[in-house]
């Protein structure tokens, strides 16, 4: 079992619904200039349907990249 796969599992033991883990979840970033679509590998909200609102955690994959670099390019606040 992968990283993600793990994470998820320790998700949803945690108490969050199954409906409420969503893999590779993309969603706007209104707050960039160019509006573009990210992709996260794991994403876990605290109420349904999914929205930046309910928004708990996320998990990315940082290649190699500064965590203050992709945190950045991944948050809104």
């Amino acid at each position: 079992m992968n990283a993600v796969k793990q994470i998820a599992s320790a998700v949803r033991d945690a108490g969050y619904r199954v409906e409420a883990v969503v893999s590779n979840y993309s969603f706007a970033d209104v707050l960039a200039d160019d509006n573009p679509t990210r992709t996260v590998q794991l994403a876990a909200f605290t109420r349904t349907p999914p929205s930046y609102r309910s928004a708990a955690l996320a998990v990315v994959d940082g290649e190699g990249r500064q965590a203050l670099d992709v945190v950045s390019e991944n948050r809104v606040t």
